[in-house]
C-alpha cells in the first residue's frame, strides 16, 4: 500500500478483497516506516464472518498497530484475533512492530498454537517470540525473524535458562538497527543450539566489540550455514592479526568450519524491499 492510503480510504481496499475471495496471500505493508496503520481496522471492515479459504500468507508489516492489549487480554471480540482464528491455514506469518505499542505481559504459549496451527514462517515483534519457540510451533517453525528496532531487555526475548528445540528451522534473523549487548549473544546462542537444521543468519545490527569474537564463534558453530548477513564489524573480530578482514578472506575463514557456506550479504539501510546487499559468492570467488 502507498504512504498516500489513508484509513478514510479503507473501502475500496475492503471491497478489492471482498470480491477476490480465493486470495491465498494478503500483504499490508505502508512501505513507510512512519506511518502508523491499524490491521484490525481492515479486516473488522471485512466482516466477522468472512473467510479466504485458500489463505496461506498474511503480511501486516511497517508500522503496524494491530491494538495488541486487547488482542491478548480481550480476545473474544477482537476483530485482528477471530480473522486468524478464522484461518487456521495460515502459514506465513509476518508482523510489523512499532515501540509504544508492544504487550508486556505474559503470553500462554498455548494460545499461539490455537491461533496459527500451521505456522512455519514467522516475522514479527520479539515479545511473540518466546511463547512461540516454547510452544509446540517450535516444532514446525522453518523461518524466524525479529523486527523490534530497538531490541531491548524489555521485549521480553529473555528465554530464562529454557530449553528449546527448533528441529526445522532453517533461517533466523535480527533485523534491529540497535540491540542490547547481551540479547544478540544470549538470542543467537539459544537459536544454534537448538536448531540443528539452521542454513541461514541474518544479524542486522552493529556488534558491539564485546560481542563480535563471541558472535563470530557461535557461527562457525552452525555447520550447514549457507548464507549469513552480517554488519562488517563481524569483520574485525574473525581477523588473525591487527588488520580488519574483507569479505573473501573473511568467507575463507568461516568455511573452515562451515563449508557448505554460499553467499555473505552486508546490512545496509533499507532501500525499498531491500536491506542488504551481496558482498561475497562462492561461485564468483571460484
Amino acid at each position: 500500500m502507498p504512504p498516500s492510503f489513508d484509513e478514510d480510504q479503507i473501502d475500496p481496499l475492503v471491497s478489492l478483497l471482498g470480491d477476490c475471495p480465493q486470495l491465498s496471500s494478503i500483504i499490508l505493508d505502508f512501505n513507510h516506516h512512519e506511518w502508523q496503520y491499524s490491521p484490525t481496522v481492515v479486516v473488522a471492515a471485512l466482516g466477522d464472518e468472512f473467510v479466504f479459504p485458500r489463505l496461506r500468507r498474511f503480511y501486516a508489516q511497517g508500522c503496524s498497530v494491530p491494538g495488541w492489549i486487547d488482542f491478548f487480554d480481550d480476545p473474544e471480540s477482537h476483530p485482528f484475533r477471530q480473522f486468524f482464528y478464522r484461518h487456521p491455514g495460515i502459514e506465513h506469518l509476518a508482523l510489523g512492530f512499532v515501540h509504544e505499542y508492544t504487550y508486556s505481559e505474559k503470553i500462554d504459549p498455548t494460545s499461539l498454537v490455537r491461533l496459527f496451527p500451521s505456522l512455519k514462517y514467522f516475522e514479527g515483534p520479539a515479545f511473540l517470540f518466546k511463547p512461540l519457540v516454547l510452544s509446540t510451533l517450535a516444532n514446525q517453525i522453518e523461518k524466524l525473524i525479529l523486527v523490534d528496532n530497538p531490541l531491548e531487555e524489555d521485549s521480553s526475548i529473555d528465554l530464562g535458562g529454557s530449553s528449546i528445540t527448533l528441529p526445522k528451522l532453517r533461517k533466523f534473523g535480527i533485523w534491529a538497527n540497535e540491540i542490547e549487548e547481551d540479547i544478540l549473544v544470549n538470542t543467537l546462542r539459544a537459536i544454534v543450539s537448538s536448531a540443528d537444521q539452521l542454513e541461514e543468519i541474518e544479524i542486522h545490527p552493529e556488534i558491539d566489540d564485546t560481542n563480535c569474537e563471541e558472535v563470530f564463534s557461535l557461527l562457525t558453530q552452525v555447520k550447514n550455514l549457507r548464507s549469513v548477513t552480517l554488519d562488517e564489524s563481524i569483520l574485525t573480530a574473525a581477523a588473525e592479526d591487527e588488520e580488519e578482514l574483507e569479505w573473501d578472506a573473511f568467507a575463507s575463514i568461516l568455511r573452515r568450519t562451515c563449508p557448505k557456506l554460499r553467499t555473505i550479504y552486508q546490512t545496509i539501510e533499507k532501500v525499498d524491499k531491500d536491506n542488504r546487499k551481496k558482498v561475497w559468492d562462492l561461485h564468483d570467488s571460484a
